[in-house]
């Protein structure tokens, strides 16, 4: 009788796959807002975005309105009285939520490799954060009362003027131009701690230190840290990719953005951030994770909740500048 060898099939009944325990990312989306930079410079880390704990969810701040005007008199000359003017602006702090149950059957019976809890908590976790970046960017209470006003509704259009169409009075994107982004920069009249933009803007710039026609190469670095990390600054401001940025904003001929899809253009972000500029509020420390072991009164679940009530508060215009209605894929000029 000729012999009869173990098949690998069979033996595949008998044994257990090596498993990764880990969810590997196929989903990666960048910022340097939450993060503080993604390529830093050497001794210069642009600062993330602070949050600030409040105990109200209504955060008023007083702004300048006019200021009194001083004058020139004669030697007992009767004096005038002017006074200066205020207004207040109030930013509410909304409520960002998750929730899911996950059934006990499943955590004790299907845990022995990969918590399924945990699994399911930092994919949550991925996706508050993700929330509140599309928001950061392009909140609009108008459409959504529930979420906070993204950069596009908050930004200033009057005085100061920190908004500017890059196409000119036109609804057409326009390439960017280095006299626009330096006009950007200039508005910023307390700093810059960084320039956001879409990804494919940002290539722009690689491209353009190639090219010499955009007199660029004297603004733009290029480098290495200590570390081995890209950094990349314009006149001295680093700047980044956003993968919550988009190349198809829209805009009207009026000079104002409209919505975040629709069109084919995008922005370049000026950001100051601090407690007088651009901050994040906060009621209690931030994202609060919550698990609630099974069971509970209606389901037999370990039910997970992740809540963050935030808000985002620009107390001076000059925290916030903004170049839009850019075509991503034109080459940048002069």
């Amino acid at each position: 009788m000729a012999d009869t060898f173990l098949t690998l099939t069979e033996a595949a009944n008998l044994s257990q796959a090596d498993l990764h325990a880990e969810i590997i990312r196929t989903i990666a989306n960048m910022d340097p807002v939450l993060r503080g930079g993604i390529n830093l410079p050497e001794y210069a880390d642009p600062a993330a975005l602070p949050f600030m704990r409040v105990q109200d969810p209504t955060y008023t701040v007083i702004r300048e309105s006019t200021r009194p005007e001083a004058a020139w008199y004669n030697p007992g000359e009767k004096v005038t009285s002017v006074a200066g003017t205020v207004a207040t602006t109030d930013f509410l702090v909304k409520e960002l939520k998750a929730r899911i149950p996950i059934p006990r059957s499943i955590q004790m019976g299907s845990s022995r490799y990969v918590s399924q809890v945990t699994q399911q908590l930092n994919s949550q976790l991925l996706g508050m954060v993700d929330k509140f970046m599309e928001t950061f960017y392009y909140g609009d209470t108008v459409t959504n009362s529930k979420e906070p006003k993204g950069l596009h509704k908050m930004v200033s259009a009057t005085t100061p003027d920190m908004s500017m169409d890059a196409s000119a009075s036109s609804a057409t994107a326009a390439a960017l131009t280095l006299t626009n982004l330096d006009d950007l920069i200039s508005r910023m009249k307390f700093g810059c701690d960084m320039l956001v933009m879409s990804r494919q803007m940002w290539r722009r710039f690689t491209i353009a230190i190639r090219d010499t026609t955009t007199q660029i190469a004297g603004n733009l670095v290029e480098g290495r840290n200590e570390w081995g990390l890209p950094v990349r600054t314009y006149g001295g401001i680093p700047i980044f990719p956003s993968d919550y940025i988009r190349d198809t904003e829209l805009c009207n001929t009026s000079d104002a953005f409209v919505n975040a899809t629709g069109g084919s253009g995008t922005s370049i972000y000026a950001l100051k951030f601090g407690p007088d500029f651009l901050h994040g509020i906060n009621l209690g420390t931030g994202i609060e994770v919550n698990v609630i072991p099974g069971p509970t009164q209606d389901e037999d679940s370990h039910i997970i909740w992740v809540t963050w009530y935030v808000g985002l508060v620009l107390e001076s215009p000059f925290g916030l500048g903004i170049l839009m209605d850019l075509a991503p894929a034109s080459a940048i000029t002069a």
